[in-house]
């Protein structure tokens, strides 16, 4: 990678399940341009889907009318994406993952598999209302 590689895109997305697919694709698109392997691209895809999803349906309650943020961006060395939604918002005091696992069956595992399968996860509330989750992606910085 270059490492002088700079960019930056903003999407708004429809907020419907069914855009994940799209997601996917300018994740793909915008991360094989740093230099990232097709594996570590693959787990970022995954990662992006389920925080989109995330947005979608904890977020803006499935509501099609709303959209979706993406924000794909290198900065310093990193890949950074944001995913936002202007919802009802999350309570995150006191959130963290390790102890939190649901029981076998249960929903809610998304969270540690985007934290698994990311260098970095940051949520932040937005005013009046909304959520902003920002993933983080070490870019392999060969001279």
């Amino acid at each position: 990678m270059n490492q002088s590689f700079f960019s930056d895109e903003f999407y708004q997305i429809p907020a419907a399940l069914e855009n994940g697919a799209i997601v996917r694709s300018l994740v793909e698109h915008f991360s094989t341009k740093t230099g990232l392997s097709e594996s570590q691209v693959s787990n970022l895809q995954l990662a992006v889907c389920e925080a989109f999803n995330n947005a979608v349906e904890h977020g803006l309650d499935l509501d099609d009318k709303q959209t979706v943020v993406l924000r794909l961006r290198t900065s310093h060395r990193k890949l950074l994406i944001e995913i936002e939604d202007y919802g009802k918002g999350v309570d995150f005091h006191g959130f963290g993952f390790s102890g939190c696992f649901p029981q076998a069956g249960e929903r809610g595992r998304g969270l540690q598999i985007i934290a698994a399968l990311t260098d970095g996860i940051e949520f932040e509330n937005l005013f009046p209302s909304g959520t902003r989750i920002i993933l983080m992606k070490w870019l392999n910085t060969k001279a």
